[in-house]
C-alpha cells in the first residue's frame, strides 16, 4: 500500500507507559524505565518529579532526613568536645560550622558540672559504730563509673593524706564509724565520659558512745552493773562498806562492751559521815592507729556504785 501500511506492528509485551518528564511511551516489557534515562530525576523519597518533599531537604547536605545543618556539620566534626554543652573547643574544633564551646567564655562552667553532683551527710554528728551516712546526689540523669568516698583527720585538710571509706559505684556509704574524733568526708566521682569530679568537704564528727542513752542500755552493762553491785552490798558489814568499780571499754572489732578488772574502794564507816567513794584505776594502755579505719579498743566509761 502507498501509505506502508503492510509493515508488521509487533504488540507491546509489556505495559505502555508514559513518561511525564520526557514525553515518550516506552513499553515495559522492553524497558524497566525511561529509555531517556529520565528515572534519575525522580526523588528517590517520594518518587515524584518534581520533588513534592523538597523544601524540607536539609540545605547543606541535601537529605530530606537530616533535621538540618547542625546535624549533618557536627556527625563529620572531630575536635575536643565539651563535657558541660557538648560543644567544641574553638581551637580543636575541625569546621567552623561545627558547634562551638560556649564554656571557654564562661569559666563558671568548670562549677556548673560540679554542681550537678550532690555530696550530703545524713548528720554530722554521729556515735562510734553508727554509719557515716554519705550519700551522691546526680543531676540531668549523670551516669557513673565509679564513686569513692574519703575521710581525712580535720587537722589534715590542707594534706594529701586520707583514708578510702568505700569504692565500688553506690550512692550511698554506709561504713560504720569505729574512730572517735573530727573529721572531713568528701567524695571522688568519676563520670562515664572519664570525668572525675571531687565534691566539697563536708564536716562530720564521731563522739563516744552516751553514757546514759547507749551504755546504761546495753544488757551486758546492766548484767556487770549488777554484779558490780552485788560485790558492793557483799563487802558491807554493820559496821563498814566498800565501793566496786570498773572501767568499761567498748572494742569496735566485736561492737561489744568489754570490762576491766573490779576495783576496790577504800573501807568506809558507817557512821552517818563518811560517804562511800571510789578512785578508779588507772586504765588499760591501748595503742591506737592513726587511721580512722583500724578497730580499736576504746575507754568509754567507769562503772561505780555506792
Amino acid at each position: 500500500m502507498p501509505n506502508g501500511c503492510e509493515v508488521e506492528i509487533t504488540p507491546p509485551e509489556g505495559d505502555l507507559v508514559y513518561c511525564e518528564i520526557c514525553g515518550v511511551v516506552y513499553d515495559t516489557g522492553r524497558y524497566r524505565s525511561c529509555p531517556n534515562g529520565c528515572e534519575v530525576f525522580y526523588c528517590d523519597v517520594c518518587g515524584k518529579f518534581p520533588c513534592i518533599c523538597f523544601n524540607d531537604a536539609c540545605e547543606r547536605c541535601g537529605s530530606i532526613t537530616c533535621p538540618g545543618p547542625w546535624f549533618c556539620s557536627e556527625r563529620e566534626c572531630t575536635g575536643e568536645k565539651c563535657k558541660v554543652c557538648g560543644g567544641y573547643k574553638a581551637s580543636t574544633r575541625s569546621g567552623s560550622d561545627c558547634p562551638v564551646c560556649m564554656c571557654e567564655e564562661n569559666p563558671d562552667m568548670d562549677e556548673a558540672l560540679k554542681s550537678k553532683v550532690k555530696f550530703s551527710v545524713n548528720s554530722s554528728k554521729i556515735t562510734m559504730l553508727q554509719p557515716y551516712g554519705l550519700k551522691v546526689g546526680l543531676l540531668d540523669r549523670l551516669q557513673t563509673t565509679k564513686i569513692e568516698y574519703w575521710i581525712k583527720w580535720e587537722d589534715m585538710v590542707d594534706t594529701d593524706q586520707g583514708w578510702l571509706l568505700q569504692e565500688g559505684n553506690s550512692l550511698k556509704c554506709d561504713v560504720s564509724a569505729i574512730r572517735p574524733g573530727c573529721f572531713k568526708v568528701f567524695a571522688v566521682v568519676t563520670l562515664s565520659d572519664n570525668t572525675v569530679i571531687t565534691t566539697d568537704l563536708k564536716d562530720i564528727e564521731v563522739r563516744y558512745p552516751h553514757a546514759d542513752k547507749d551504755i546504761a542500755n546495753s544488757p551486758v552493762v546492766k548484767a556487770k552493773m549488777e554484779e558490780v553491785w552485788q560485790a558492793t552490798k557483799n563487802a558491807m558489814t554493820t559496821t563498814h562498806r566498800q565501793e566496786k568499780g570498773c572501767w568499761i571499754y567498748l572494742n569496735t572489732l566485736t561492737g561489744q562492751y568489754e570490762f576491766g578488772d573490779i576495783d576496790n574502794g577504800p573501807l568506809v564507816e558507817n557512821n552517818g559521815k563518811d560517804g562511800g567513794h571510789i578512785s578508779p584505776s588507772v586504765p588499760k594502755k591501748v595503742k591506737q592507729s592513726e587511721s580512722p579505719l583500724e578497730h580499736g579498743y576504746y575507754r568509754v566509761a567507769y562503772l561505780g556504785r555506792k
